[in-house]
């Protein structure tokens, strides 16, 4: 039985101009200087947030926040995902205050995925990528006309930022450990420059740290902690391929060959 190849035949195309990349340069560097020199705000204790924070909210309204998945069309599309998302984060959330800590300090890294999410999902690989696209003549704020190469660079860039993080260079043990953050920047920077929706990345994100802590504070055996890591991944690839169907930038390869879909 023949099953039909599919392809991503859409880049995302954000609703700012060329401009707003330099804010997204401005963003991205600010937050690097801020971490690296420890100014993190903890109102409500837990991994906090940089003082940047509200910048990159500003910046993110400006590069089209109606279409980071929260404009209908993006909703319907990723309802199951909101869905089956959702309800893996309150049961982490759950467990971890019941187990770990105050509510307050979940909520915590829930906006501390958002501002991740703003800075390596969204600025950087607009600054990165974008800048590369305005040097080879095209438009640096929109990905779907970008080419291959500044799509490239966008995605290094962005992964070997996430992983030289210190929070994060302070969990390895070794060159190895690098690979799962690599990883996992790949595939959520990819996801976002693909469907343009930054929300259903944030909910993933901050599930998955709450389930880290969880297990590192022993309150989480290693299998469990597995489990929660597959089926968040597990539904944010899956759900991306549906709602990728769904908007329809994920089509028959026969389709994605013709003229008005080439550009992939």
């Amino acid at each position: 039985m023949n099953r039909t190849r599919l392809r991503w035949c859409h880049w995302a195309s954000f609703g700012c101009s060329d401009r707003w990349i330099a804010v997204a340069v401005v963003v991205v560097a600010a937050t690097v200087v801020a971490v690296w020199n420890g100014h993190i705000l903890r109102p409500w204790a837990g991994p906090g947030f940089t003082p940047v924070l509200p910048l990159s909210l500003v910046f993110a309204a400006g590069a089209g926040m109606r279409m980071l998945g929260t404009a209908p069309r993006d909703l319907r599309a990723w309802r199951s995902v909101y869905a089956v998302l959702g309800l893996l984060f309150g049961a982490v959330f759950a467990w971890f205050v019941i187990t770990v800590g105050p509510s307050t300090e979940g909520v915590a890294f829930l906006v501390g995925a958002l501002e991740e999410e703003i800075v390596f999902r969204l600025a950087l690989p607009l600054a990165s990528g974008g800048a590369v696209a305005i040097i080879l003549g095209r438009p640096g704020s929109n990905p779907a006309q970008w080419g291959r190469a500044p799509v490239a660079v966008a995605l290094v860039i962005a992964g070997v930022a996430f992983v030289v993080m210190p929070g994060h260079l302070s969990q390895m043990d070794n060159a190895l450990a690098a690979i799962p953050f690599a990883a996992t920047a790949l595939l959520f920077t990819y996801i976002v420059l693909r469907t343009g929706a930054l929300l259903p990345g944030v909910l993933a994100h901050a599930t998955l740290n709450l389930a880290t802590v969880c297990f590192l504070s022993e309150a989480l055996p290693r299998t469990a902690w597995s489990l929660v890591v597959i089926a968040v991944l597990a539904t944010y690839a899956l759900g991306a391929e549906h709602a990728g169907r769904r908007l329809g930038y994920l089509v028959s390869a026969d389709r994605a060959a013709t003229p008005a879909l080439a550009r992939a």
